[in-house]
C-alpha cells in the first residue's frame, strides 16, 4: 500500500514544478512584450528622424493667448538651438526626456550650481518645464527672459529667435 504522506509530497512537488514553469513562461512573455514595445518606440523615433521633424511653415508664427496679465514672476527661456535635449538630470549622459525646437519658450525653475563646458561652450544647466515635462537643459542654448517682460516683447524675441536674427 502507498504511503499517503509520500503521495501528498509527490503531488506537492509536481505542483511546485508546474508553478515554476508557468512563472518562467510568464516572465519570458513579459520580456518579449517589453522588447517589442522598445522596438516599436525605436522604429517611431527613427521614422521621426527620417521625416525630418522640421517645423512646418504654419508653425513659424507664435500666437500667444490674450491675457490681462502684463507681468509674471517667472523666468522664461527661449530655445536658441535648432534642437535642444531636455534630460532627466543635469548631465550629457542622462536620459533624454524630450526635444525642444528653436523658438520654443520654457519656464526656468532653477539654475544648476556649477558651470560646465560642453563641446567647448561654457554654461549652466537649467531645470525647465515645457508642456508638462520637467527636466534639465544646457543654458548655452537658452536665451533667458527676465520676469516682468511684457508679452509683446516676449513674442518679438521669440519671432527673432525663430527667424535667426
Amino acid at each position: 500500500m502507498t504511503d499517503p504522506g509520500s503521495v501528498l509530497r509527490d503531488e506537492f512537488d509536481r505542483l511546485r514544478r508546474w508553478e515554476r514553469r508557468k512563472r518562467r513562461e510568464r516572465l519570458l512573455l513579459e520580456s518579449l512584450c517589453y522588447t517589442a514595445l522598445a522596438a516599436a518606440a525605436l522604429v517611431l523615433a527613427l521614422a521621426a528622424v527620417a521625416l525630418g521633424c522640421q517645423p512646418r511653415e504654419s508653425d513659424a508664427r507664435l500666437l500667444l493667448p490674450a491675457t490681462s496679465v502684463v507681468e509674471t514672476n517667472e523666468v522664461r527661456g527661449i530655445v536658441t538651438a535648432d534642437s535642444l535635449r531636455v534630460r532627466a538630470q543635469p548631465s550629457v549622459r542622462a536620459e533624454v526626456l524630450s526635444y525642444l525646437r528653436r523658438g520654443e519658450v520654457v519656464e526656468v525653475v532653477r539654475r544648476g550650481e556649477q558651470q560646465e563646458r560642453i563641446a567647448g561652450t561654457p554654461g549652466y544647466w537649467f531645470e525647465v518645464t515645457y508642456q508638462g515635462v520637467r527636466g534639465w537643459a544646457f543654458g548655452s542654448h537658452l536665451e533667458l527672459v527676465a520676469p516682468g517682460t511684457a508679452p509683446g516683447e516676449l513674442s518679438a524675441r521669440v519671432q527673432a529667435t525663430r527667424s535667426g536674427d
